[in-house]
């Protein structure tokens, strides 16, 4: 591993990667494919043959029994009891598309296994995150009796304990982190919960011979983290329908195909920004496949809507289409219009709620403009010399700050937490870089704190307004303890060193088969030394293009959004260049192009 020491002109530093030499041409040979590809799975973790076919073919028998997650047969067996009882089933989900796609999965999935089952999704502006007293009150009034959530109650305590008390009992789904303090109920699946052995079971979902994938025990990975509150609902439905077919029941019931549901875990996953590695990774291939052929007239409405009608839909086109649609909705409307697009049977209402959330994504993404705008001038006169930059602003809209704290992230490389009025009080959204866990560092300033709760890179909270500047002074002196200056860089690991006249289509087939990438899996980065570009030239009003000596005589280079670096990529000697490679499709012709990822003047010129 070689830490290149000088800053690139983007002001980045690049950590190059060099995998064992020995070890990649073993896995070459064993997988039969490139030295490259073998070299980019080896740095990936990949290092093994069986590690290398599953990574690269990833089949849904490659899976593992959802019986290993503690908690989840208990739960199962729980829902079973319900159907067998006539009881009432309320899931309630969360305004977000990881929240609202695990609630329409287990609405429809309960609802083929003919369970008495309705849903509830809260407000964020009425409601707020998670499980609220109000609501469950509410729930309880309409005649349920047991209360699902998904994507969220591990911190519900006192709500739990509210459910409770009026007579429901509560199954808690959610991958967040959880409290010191459990709620109080006998059924908890969340794979960060630790001391809850998995129940021993003679007969577990893997016992008995079936064709279905999920009857099968897995090898993909027995570390269930990093499921997305979606992928642990679908977990807990591949639970229950194995716990069906063992049962009396299975005689009443026309087991679903739970395959058919993976779009909605694909949509929800990737929308979540959960790790594409491991189950995810399995989940969100298939998935994938799923959508553009998709079942669900709700998403197929969304994608005629978003203009996305092509054969294969890309983590990309999800991340950046649909899922922001869907999301629009929680954000700065009712959630429940998302529900209603991904749990319609009919067409013409799955088409009005696709157009009203392409609606509320133009106004979301105006809102987030004058946010942006607004925080801009203030980082440069209020936070930019913290390590960990808080704003605040009564008028902000507390639907949006969330993605606009990742944007500043993005733009200055620093931790940020921004916070508006509601209901009276403070409510805020932060964003971090690696290297920083938000979540403990609001756990260290928990006294300036009404509630918190999240992951290490994104968190959310809440607070008395007036406690606002003591949070600020307390988070940054807890972040000079726990952020060096360097941890402020921005690293770009790179992949592989690659000589320009060794790619060919061969390595582009080859990275097509480490697709889908994302989070955990990114697209890799290769690194050219001592290149000299040509033909320089400003394409549009923000993009780079140019050409560098390459195996077909020369390759294009495009760099999109790059012009600041047109004036000093012109006076450079030979430079050292970073880049993705993708083919380029235009008038009918294909060639392979690189897209650029940073640059550097080189240290050979």
């Amino acid at each position: 591993m070689q830490a290149v020491a000088a800053l690139s002109l983007t002001g980045k530093r690049w950590l190059i990667r060099e995998p064992d030499e020995g070890k990649t041409r073993e896995l070459s040979e064993a997988l039969g494919i490139d030295p490259v590809i073998a070299g980019i799975l080896f740095l990936r973790g990949i290092r093994t043959r069986e590690q290398g076919e599953i990574f690269l073919k990833g089949s849904l028998r490659q899976l593992n029994n959802p019986s290993d997650i503690p908690g989840i047969i208990p739960a199962a067996d729980r829902i079973i009891e319900a159907l067998r009882n006539h009881e009432k089933i309320c899931i309630y989900g969360d305004y977000d598309v990881d929240g609202v796609t695990a609630a329409a999965l287990m609405f429809l999935l309960l609802a083929r296994f003919g369970a008495d089952v309705s849903y509830f999704v809260p407000n964020r502006m009425k409601h707020g995150y998670g499980l609220h007293a109000e609501a469950v009150r509410e729930i309880r009034n309409a005649g349920a009796d047991l209360l699902i959530t998904v994507d969220n109650g591990i911190s519900a305590n006192d709500e739990v304990a509210l459910a409770r008390s009026l007579g429901m009992e509560v199954i808690i789904t959610d991958h967040h982190e959880p409290t010191i303090k459990l709620p109080e109920t006998k059924f908890i699946i969340n794979p960060k919960v630790s001391g809850r052995p998995a129940v021993e079971d003679s007969s577990s979902a893997s016992t008995g011979s079936s064709s279905h994938p999920w009857s099968l025990s897995g090898t993909a990975g027995s570390d269930f983290t990093n499921l997305a509150g979606v992928g642990l609902a679908f977990a807990l439905m591949v639970a229950l329908r194995a716990r069906l077919r063992q049962g009396p029941l299975a005689r009443e019931i026309v087991l679903p195909n739970l395959s058919d549901y993976l779009d909605l875990v694909a949509i929800g996953t990737i929308g979540d920004v959960a790790p594409l590695t491991g189950e995810n990774r399995i989940l969100v291939r298939h998935g994938l496949e799923k959508i553009a052929r998709s079942k669900n007239k709700g998403i197929r409405a969304l994608m005629r809507v978003s203009g996305l009608n092509g054969s294969m839909v890309t983590p990309g086109q999800v991340g950046f289409v649909l899922a922001p649609r869907i999301n629009a909705a929680g954000r700065i409307g009712d959630a429940g219009t998302a529900m209603k697009l991904l749990t319609s049977s009919d067409e013409k209402e799955a088409e009005a709620a696709a157009l009203i959330l392409n609606q509320e994504n133009i106004k979301r993404q105006e809102i987030e403009k004058e946010i942006w705008d607004s925080a801009l001038p203030r980082i440069e006169g209020e936070g930019r010399s913290d390590k960990v930059i808080v704003l605040h602003d009564e008028d902000w809209h507390a639907g949006v700050i969330g993605i606009v704290a990742s944007r500043i992230v993005e733009r200055f490389y620093r931790p940020t937490i921004l916070i508006t009025m509601k209901n009276g009080r403070g409510t805020g959204s932060g964003r971090s870089i690696p290297g920083f866990s938000l979540y403990k560092a609001l756990d260290a300033c928990r006294e300036d704190l009404s509630g918190f709760g999240g992951h290490s890179l994104a968190a959310g909270l809440t607070m008395d307004w007036e406690r606002i500047q003591g949070f600020r002074e307390r988070i940054n002196r807890y972040a000079e303890d726990h952020l060096k200056e360097e941890d402020l860089i921005p690293t770009i690991k790179v992949d592989a060193i690659c000589d320009p006249d060794h790619i060919s289509d061969g390595l582009l087939q080859g990275l097509s088969r480490l697709k889908p990438f994302g989070m955990g899996n990114p697209e890799p980065i290769f690194v050219s030394r001592n290149v000299r570009i040509n033909d320089l030239r400003l394409v549009g009003e923000e993009h780079l293009r140019f050409r560098i000596p390459s195996r077909q005589g020369t390759m294009t280079v495009i760099g999109f959004r790059m012009k600041d670096l047109l004036d000093s990529m012109s006076s450079e000697p030979p430079v050292d260049l970073l880049y993705h490679l993708r083919y380029n499709d235009y008038n009918g012709t294909r060639s392979i192009q690189a897209v650029l990822v940073d640059v550097m003047p080189s240290r050979n010129s």
